[in-house]
């Protein structure tokens, strides 16, 4: 009776001792808990790289077998990420705005109420505004 390649201890493989600490780091002792991997999974592991995945690709081969397909995310999956990154910047632009605008409104009513603050406040005041102007025209963009 022929025993099934998925059940093989790997450190039954002569695979290199990099790969082997990888797998062991990661959990991983069958040739079944490899396969059910995908090239991006294993790449993605800490000391592992091209040589072990052509390593790997090659012992597979060997029994073949093949790596899990890496399935691409579907083109609206990844506008969604995208457009959710983005308003993610825009609502922090949005509150950065927010907060330097009642920033302003605190000086200016300062101003209004007559304190003798330093001259330094004008300054400020056309920094903030230079900043929620160029906030504005970011989010435009």
């Amino acid at each position: 009776m022929t025993k099934d390649p998925k059940t093989i201890p790997l450190g039954e493989l002569c695979l290199s001792n990099r790969a082997m600490n990888c797998f062991k780091a990661a959990g991983l002792r069958t040739v079944g808990d490899l396969v059910a991997m995908s090239k991006s999974e294993l790449l993605d592991m800490p000391g592992f790289g091209r040589k072990g995945l052509n390593e790997c690709v090659a012992m597979l081969d060997a029994f073949g077998l093949t790596l899990k397909v890496d399935t691409p995310l579907p083109r609206y999956v990844a506008f969604y990420i995208e457009a959710s990154a983005y308003n993610v910047i825009a609502e922090r632009a949005y509150l950065n705005r927010r907060s330097i605008e009642g920033e302003i409104a605190e000086i200016l009513s300062r101003e209004a109420g007559g304190d003798n603050k330093p001259s330094g406040i004008l300054d400020r005041l056309e920094a903030l505004e230079r900043e929620v102007t160029a906030l504005k025209e970011a989010r435009d963009d």
